[in-house]
């Protein structure tokens, strides 16, 4: 839908289609005033191309998701208003989340504030950043405009530095296999062929070759291979070496067959990627989004950053 029909006639345009991913957005904000924030693309960008459809992903003020019967509504309206042939379809905003490590250094003489408060005050910063900044398609995190921001919470702040990892949260049926495909949409940190790490995730429950649950992670080899691992007493065991693949120059991410048992001790499986670089980008319908559990912040005086 970008520019896909760059040069429709303009009687097309009269009769009130929608032609181009703005059209479209005008339409579903004329429609439905409760939208926050609009994203649209053409079936030609996705993987694999779906010509001829248009997909359109809605995230409403003061909400994750559009309701059903709002969605249905918008839908109606975006065929009435697309091209012949074309065909609209919704989805729903997906949503990555940013880690953060937080090193602070301050100069305790300049402040009445202890570290605890000032820490306190950058984790309020952060999550007023996401919310009113971030928190919408198309909004990359880039470190230096947080940074900032996180200096300038007291006068007594010489500098910050923060360091991102990017989680996708995933809920497999424990019933049978899944296919998992992530697009964490940035590059891993992948230095030299052989360095592991890229990937974690938390832990599950997972079944080894002869029935035995294991609490188990998931890791890349190094090598563009997933494995399943666990361990006990310090000793890793792999108990599945084929996990799937990763694709360290985009960050896709694959599980074939996968099927945890559980979930650990979360009602989901948090998958972390080390991105090539802190800042932190999103496409389609990605949105970009942080938890207050997902921030470690650290205070610390100049003598001590000095040791």
């Amino acid at each position: 839908v970008t520019e896909f029909r760059r040069n429709a006639p303009k009687a097309v345009v009269a009769q009130n289609r929608s032609v181009t991913a703005s059209d479209y957005e005008s339409s579903v904000l004329s429609v439905y005033p409760q939208a926050e924030t609009v994203k649209v693309w053409g079936g030609e960008d996705t993987s694999p191309p779906q010509y001829g459809r248009v997909f359109i992903s809605v995230k409403p003020n003061g909400g994750l998701f559009v309701p059903d019967v709002d969605k249905r509504a918008i839908l109606a309206a975006m065929k009435r208003k697309s091209m012949i042939g074309i065909i609209p379809e919704i989805v729903d905003p997906e949503f990555v989340y940013a880690v953060l490590t937080v090193t602070t250094n301050f100069d305790a003489a300049k402040t009445s504030l202890s570290r605890t408060e000032i820490a306190a005050l950058q984790r309020s910063a952060i999550l007023d950043y996401f919310d009113n900044t971030l928190e919408k398609f198309d909004a990359p995190l880039y470190v230096s405009k947080l940074n900032k921001i996180l200096d300038e919470v007291d006068p007594s702040i010489l500098g910050t530095t923060v360091k991102t990892v990017v989680e996708h949260r995933i809920r497999p049926t424990t019933a049978y296999p899944n296919l998992v495909d992530l697009k964490f949409q940035n590059a891993a940190l992948y230095p030299y062929r052989g360095h592991r790490g890229a990937l974690r995730s938390s832990l599950f429950g997972y079944r080894n070759s002869v029935g035995a649950i294991k609490q188990s992670y998931i890791e890349d080899d190094g090598y563009g291979k997933i494995i399943i691992v666990s361990e006990q007493d310090g000793t890793k065991k792999i108990l599945d070496t084929e996990a799937g693949e990763i694709d360290y120059s985009t960050g896709s991410v694959v599980l074939y067959s996968f099927k945890p048992v559980d979930y650990g001790v979360s009602d989901h499986i948090k998958i972390r990627l080390q991105p090539r670089s802190n800042d932190v980008f999103v496409a389609k319908n990605k949105i970009l989004t942080t938890t207050r559990e997902s921030l470690t912040i650290q205070v610390q005086t100049k003598q001590e950053a000095e040791r």
